[in-house]
């Protein structure tokens, strides 16, 4: 099975966004030459590296076009998006034999954007190049002891230790592809700037501050890619976003708050599309220092029980995620929906700080402010 090129994988990406909206208006998005329609996304910014451990929400959003992976995830699987169903990509199939060791048979015949054939050579570079000494680390990949090619059909995956979520992490940036000799010609920094892959776009540019340009890759081993480009926009402010939305200079636009969706609402040619994103906004506690407040676990706890996420999430998302259950549909067979969220109990948080004798003293917290948007 071949997976759906160009609308699915561009709406898949902008749906990372969590909240965004979309133009309803027939040929909104205007015709390229051949008949297929050239999409126009607006965000609050652009990224100046696409490589394949992107570290920004906004340059995910391009990649996941430009990159496709050894496994694939299924989204439509379920009727709202959230399916977690692993199926072939790059990897026609898959085989464990035994406790540590994965063989995937790879796709033949699949190309690269610059026109050159992937080989189980290519796969077996760039996982190697995810995780340990290699020069894109990611950090779940810390489970993987090698990749070996075997043969022009067959990669070896072996971990450390028995990895029940080998498949799903092959499903992420872990298991993207692209072209070891390019990479090593051009070295990280260029290739982020000018990234090959076998997503079913390719990359056509950025003009800094302005824009990122993708193109149809008419030579994707997948359906042929129904978009002939996506231009992502940048646009900071979000009441710009909404009136191009509104005037028709944009198809989708994304983060979009929650407080700021009412023209959008009004009007009949546009609407709010939303997902709970699978991923979570914590605080963590720096705690290796023992003269801070946060070493002692009584206040940290205390500080847990004294947030009411439930209130936050209706606040300020209007209800349209949940607060503090911490598992996702895309968990699978792992995920525990009768868990919960984490209670609000400021009676117990009172008591935890009276006993550690707590006296107000300053609690510093770092935030990345605009991280996830």
């Amino acid at each position: 099975n071949k997976p759906v090129g160009g609308i699915f994988r561009a709406a898949k990406a902008m749906i990372i966004a969590g909240t965004l909206a979309v133009s309803l208006v027939s040929g909104a998005a205007f015709a390229g030459q051949d008949g297929r329609t050239n999409l126009r996304v607006a965000m609050p910014t652009t990224w100046a590296s696409h490589g394949p451990v992107v570290n920004s929400n906004f340059a995910a959003r391009v990649t996941y076009s430009i990159y496709d992976t050894l496994v694939w995830r299924n989204y439509l699987s379920k009727p709202d998006g959230s399916g977690y169903e692993l199926v072939p990509g790059l990897a026609t199939s898959w085989k464990q034999v035994s406790p540590t060791e994965w063989d995937f048979t790879i796709r033949q015949g699949v190309k690269f954007h610059d026109g050159t054939t992937m080989t189980t050579k290519d796969v077996a570079f760039s996982i190697n190049n995810t995780y340990g000494d290699g020069l894109e680390p990611f950090p779940a990949s810390g489970t993987i002891a090698s990749v070996v090619a075997l043969d022009d059909k067959i990669v070896r995956i072996t971990t450390k230790n028995p990895d029940p979520a080998l498949l799903a992490r092959m499903a992420t940036v872990m298991g993207q592809v692209y072209p070891q000799a390019y990479y090593e010609k051009v070295g990280k920094d260029g290739f982020g700037r000018a990234p090959i892959g076998t997503g079913p776009y390719k990359w056509a540019g950025r003009v800094t501050g302005e824009s990122v340009k993708l193109v149809a890759f008419d030579d994707y081993w997948g359906d042929k890619p129904p978009l002939a480009s996506i231009t992502f926009l940048e646009v900071p402010e979000t009441s710009a976003r909404i009136a191009g939305l509104l005037t028709g200079e944009y198809d989708i636009v994304t983060s979009i708050p929650p407080n700021q969706t009412r023209p959008i609402d009004n009007d009949p040619n546009t609407e709010i599309r939303a997902v709970a994103v699978e991923n979570v906004q914590m605080i963590t506690f720096r705690q290796y220092k023992q003269d801070r407040p946060q070493a002692d676990a009584r206040i940290r706890k205390a500080m847990a029980l004294s947030l009411d996420r439930a209130l936050l999430a209706d606040k300020l998302w209007a209800g349209l995620t949940k607060a503090g259950t911490y598992d996702f549909a895309g968990y699978g067979d792992y995920s525990m929906p009768d868990r919960g969220p984490l209670p609000f109990d400021p009676e117990e948080a009172k008591r935890l700080l009276a006993e550690a004798g707590y006296n107000g003293e300053e609690i510093v917290i770092r935030v990345v402010g605009g991280y996830y948007t």
